[in-house]
């Protein structure tokens, strides 16, 4: 099995909800798993829950570490008969959530063995990063513009699931999925599909600032200039202005979302000077007080 988790966001307040997807490699799907952003439950979100999705909460709308034990069991749950007394290999990013010590122990206890995707490799590895999730964003644009054309009303949570469920059917078909495991070499099995190319680290094309600044940027700014960039695109993108996207050869890519902005943002920031910024750790006296090093000035 292949999962992966994909966010969208409400308009209106803006607030994120994550949809956990999780395809098979016979070609049928698991009924997602979506992700509210609230500190409790509300009965409206469960209206016209057509897909039978598994609803979870958390504070910002995103998965973890208790989503994740939850969300491996509702998985087992819907497979077991599938694998009848068999191993089940489930395929998954590297989201944090997927390694708590209870979501493995779970994983081990119930015969299932987790395979994490290389770092910096889903591009190539993960199926629904290449085949579902740029027709899945297409379909939702659409889905999203004739509900809110038709009936002049925000996408909210209590409406999210009877919109979105037309999307989710319309793009994890059986074709669709069986491809996502073949074009990745998953299922049949062939390892050749992945291409020493195809891994091999991206060539430099954007234009270097800081070459042309009379100072040394610091090593924060370098890290998050790039996401800033991400975040300002996706940003207008999600405002509306943008002209109707239709799907097509240019939907094929996965566009950043609000999610994987953050977490590349943390990512970058925990190898500079800022890393005090972003570590789990909670700072307290005992900890050192942070030090600015400017960049230092040279004569020209």
């Amino acid at each position: 099995a292949n999962q992966k988790i994909q966010h969208q966001q409400c308009d209106g307040n803006r607030e994120n909800i994550t949809v956990m997807v999780a395809i098979c490699a016979d070609g049928s799907s698991i009924a997602p798993t979506i992700i509210y952003k609230g500190q409790g439950f509300s009965t409206n979100w469960h209206q016209n829950n057509d897909l039978n999705a598994f609803i979870a909460h958390s504070p910002e709308g995103w998965t973890d570490g208790e989503i994740g034990h939850l969300w491996i069991q509702d998985f087992d749950n819907k497979t077991h008969a599938k694998a009848d007394r068999c191993s089940c290999l489930l395929l998954i990013d590297g989201d944090n959530s997927h390694y708590t010590k209870e979501f493995l122990e779970y994983a081990r206890n119930h015969n299932i063995h987790i395979l994490c995707y290389p770092a910096h490799g889903t591009h190539a590895y993960q199926g629904l990063d290449i085949v579902i999730f740029g027709p899945l964003k297409c379909a939702w644009l659409q889905e999203r513009n004739t509900f809110k054309t038709s009936t002049q009303q925000a996408v909210s949570k209590e409406n999210f699931i009877s919109i979105y469920t037309a999307t989710h059917q319309k793009t994890l078909t059986k074709e669709m999925i069986q491809a996502a495991f073949w074009k990745t070499g998953v299922y049949p099995l062939d390892p050749n599909v992945i291409t020493a190319e195809m891994m091999a680290p991206s060539l430099e094309t954007s234009y270097d600032a800081e070459g042309h600044l009379p100072l040394t940027l610091p090593s924060p700014v370098h890290a998050v200039s790039p996401v800033m960039c991400q975040y300002h695109n996706l940003q207008g993108e999600e405002a509306g202005n943008s002209p109707e996207v239709t799907a097509g050869p240019s939907c094929s890519q996965v566009t950043p979302t609000w999610h994987s902005i953050a977490k590349e943002a943390t990512e970058a920031l925990a190898s500079t000077s800022a890393a005090f910024l972003v570590d789990r750790t909670p700072m307290n006296l005992s900890h050192e007080v942070p030090t600015y090093l400017p960049p230092p000035l040279t004569p020209t």
